[in-house]
């Protein structure tokens, strides 16, 4: 912990994060919170040799955890047209699915009320399940190193804390998100041929 830079957000109407803090206990943060009575306390995925500085060049990065991020909001449920709705500002005109455009006054912007419901958030947890799975089979990332913990509204965050991965850069991030949304890859490859009779 005492290599990760700290974010805090206050109970005021303006919420302006306070940020680069660092900590070197468990002890110490405690006093912090408790001193300062946050709303949300954040740490960085980011492992820093000097968290506390303000300046990013000066933190010195080390390497970062992989994170996923799993919104249900992200994910085409059925239910999204049950209690998701999409109003007109100029004539007040209710949708229940996102138009391009009001018939009645043509404007292009609506405002948006989504709400998430046990379903929303069973298939963001269908998801989380899946892609824990992925990372255990096909990429050998131990259990012990794959943190689960709900968003705290949409979904789930996958934390991989692997030493291994730490190091890893922007293109081998990259690598490993294409590999598991199949970005390029062309599903005609792996269905049988058919064969023909003689």
């Amino acid at each position: 912990m005492e290599k990760r830079e700290f974010g805090f957000v206050p109970f005021k109407k303006e919420k302006v994060m306070v940020r680069h803090r660092s900590f070197e206990s468990l002890g110490q943060l405690v006093n912090f919170i408790k001193s300062f009575v946050p709303s949300d306390v954040y740490y960085s995925s980011a492992y820093y040799k000097n968290p506390g500085e303000e300046k990013m060049v000066s933190k010195e990065w080390l390497g970062a955890d992989l994170v996923f991020d799993i919104d249900c909001d992200h994910i085409q449920t059925p239910c999204k047209k049950t209690h998701d709705t999409w109003i007109c500002p100029n004539c007040g005109k209710t949708f229940v699915e996102k138009p391009t455009q009001c018939p009645t006054c043509h404007t292009e912007k609506f405002e948006e009320e989504t709400w998430i419901c046990e379903k929303c958030l069973d298939a963001a947890k269908n998801e989380t399940l899946k892609l824990i799975s992925i990372l255990e089979e096909d990429f050998g990332i131990s259990s012990k190193n794959i943190n689960v913990v709900f968003s705290g509204h949409r979904g789930y965050h996958i934390h991989l804390e692997d030493e291994t991965l730490r190091s890893f850069g922007v293109d081998e991030r990259k690598e490993i998100s294409d590999y598991i949304t199949g970005l390029g890859l062309n599903i005609r490859t792996y269905q049988p041929k058919k064969r023909h009779k003689d």
